[in-house]
């Protein structure tokens, strides 16, 4: 048996040796001397990043605290550097989980809150969903909560096709807001208007603890919902294989379900992110500790586990990744040039990813479209260091943030004590071939009013334009190196610019239009 895991691993190693994992371009380390632990990052329209957790340090960064633990936001510029932090809540805890960038170029905060003061104006239970709504510099505009007399905690949000918001996690309420509950906890879907006023709820589950962590619009206007499931009646029609499986969800725009699928193996199975693909299917990240069902190839007593589905839910293929500790994916994309990124952390010294500096470490490996191993590399220093996010940047390079709980050393500078955020910035994902550098294209201006122009487009490059839906809504073929784009005919909003040129994706970008 250990003669066929030496194999398998050499086999991994010499194919994962065919491509170069990416250097660190910057890294930064943002807190105080206690606990500050980053779940979320987005890319805003001048460059920099926001980024989403919590904290409950009262100094180094920290210049306001309100309770317990705060919800803390950090803005940096493109490089990382701090240009402006804020803390939100009350004497209770405080929590986000999920930030995004608004078409107002404002940022929306999902998360969840014990407080019934400061911030919080009402908490109907333990624990409530909490959603602020922030300015471009941080200012709170507006602030809801959502739940019942239980533990209400929000995962994940995201802004909608209609202006509002879709927000996932769990709920074991029975009271306030939430209608008709299946379980002990329940997918608990909330549908709101941009205002934050609630439009709709439901309740998704079986007898059991039903948890979702991401959920995302899909192109006919419905939402794909990733999390994890016990039950053994109820929503999740097929038995459970273990303990804990994989369940993902397709429901419609006003929260039916269309289809559900659930995978997994005889023991523990825990999902953390879903996105939707360029074939119209689905990627889904989280980790497993089966060896069994539908999980093949596993190493270690926990590896990161990524599925790959098509449009209905179906499975195309599965990937294990890990050594002979504790490996986990939290996080996963589809980069611009097809291939998967998935980002979690590892206390392996082998298979794949390897190369640990610590206890744990965030990693990060590059598949091909296919689920191929491209590259891994792992980041931190000598003690627990855990990855949350990862996002693709505009220049083709990609973020991930979590928290590292070493003090200064290995890849970790510049620490306060404790936990703090790590940010690590990485160079160029892409396929070199794809890679927007080479390319040189340039997009400008961004926010734009009239008109975008982009320049350096290759002869005969297809140029489309979508919304925030998928929808698409401008296509057209250039000859010009140089062209412009007409864009004060759209509402304002965010919009996916895209260009192709002889079958190869050669650019992707967030396009902000502004009146």
């Amino acid at each position: 048996m250990k003669y066929k895991i030496s194999i398998f691993l050499f086999l991994l190693f010499c194919f994962a040796a065919k491509s170069q994992a990416p250097n660190i371009q910057w890294k930064k380390a943002f807190g105080g001397s206690l606990n500050d632990v980053a779940y979320s990052v987005a890319q805003t329209s001048d460059g920099g990043y926001i980024i989403a957790g919590t904290t409950n340090s009262t100094q180094g960064n920290i210049t306001v605290s309100h309770g317990n633990n705060d919800l803390w936001i950090v803005k940096t510029d493109g490089s990382g550097n701090l240009q402006w932090q804020k803390s939100f809540g009350g004497t209770g805890s405080e929590q986000a989980r999920s930030v995004i960038t608004t078409a107002d170029g404002g940022y929306i905060v999902a998360g969840f809150t014990s407080s019934n003061n400061g911030h919080v104006t009402y908490n109907q239970g333990s624990n409530d969903y909490w959603v602020i709504k922030l300015d471009s510099t941080g200012n709170l505009q507006w602030q809801k909560t959502y739940g019942g007399g239980g533990n209400d905690m929000a995962n994940s949000i995201c802004q909608t096709s209609d202006g509002g918001y879709i927000i996932a996690g769990f709920s074991n309420s029975s009271s306030g807001d939430i209608t008709n509950p299946k379980g002990n906890n329940d997918y608990w879907i909330v549908k709101t208007d941009a205002l934050g006023n609630l439009v709709w709820q439901k309740s998704l589950g079986g007898d059991n603890n039903d948890k979702a962590t991401e959920i995302k619009q899909t192109k006919d206007g419905g939402y794909i919902v990733a999390g994890d499931s016990t039950s053994s009646i109820g929503d999740p029609s097929t038995p459970p294989y273990g303990f804990a499986d994989f369940w993902i969800v397709k429901i419609s725009t006003t929260g039916n379900i269309i289809w559900e699928k659930r995978y997994g193996g005889s023991q523990n199975d825990f999902t953390y992110s879903v996105k939707s693909t360029t074939d119209d299917g689905f990627i889904v990240a989280g980790y497993t500790f089966s060896v069994n069902g539908h999980i093949s190839g596993s190493i270690g007593p926990s590896d990161a586990w990524l599925l790959k589905l098509d449009q209905s839910g179906n499975l195309q293929w599965e990937k294990s990744l890990g050594g002979q500790t504790y490996d986990a994916a939290r996080s996963v994309i589809q980069t611009s040039d097809g291939g998967y990124l998935i980002a979690g952390d590892s206390a392996s010294t082998n298979g794949i990813p390897s190369g640990n500096n610590g206890t744990i470490d965030f990693y990060v490996v590059k598949l091909s479209n296919t689920g191929n191993i491209l590259w891994h590399k792992c980041l931190g220093g000598d003690n627990t260091d855990y990855g949350m996010q990862i996002i693709q940047t505009s220049d083709g390079g990609a973020v991930i943030v979590g928290e590292t709980n070493t003090f200064n050393n290995g890849q970790v500078t510049g620490s306060f004590g404790g936990k703090d955020f790590w940010v690590v910035k990485l160079e160029s994902v892409l396929s070199t071939e794809e890679t927007p550098a080479k390319n040189k294209i340039s997009v400008y201006p961004n926010p734009a009013k009239d008109f975008i122009y982009i320049e350096n487009l290759p002869n005969n490059s297809t140029v489309t334009m979508t919304d925030i839906s998928g929808r698409k809504i401008f296509s057209e073929n250039y000859s010009d190196a140089k062209i412009s784009v007409e864009v004060s005919q759209y509402q304002k909003g965010i919009y996916i610019l895209q260009a192709e040129h002889e079958g190869k994706e050669i650019l992707t970008h967030k396009i902000i239009v502004s009146k």
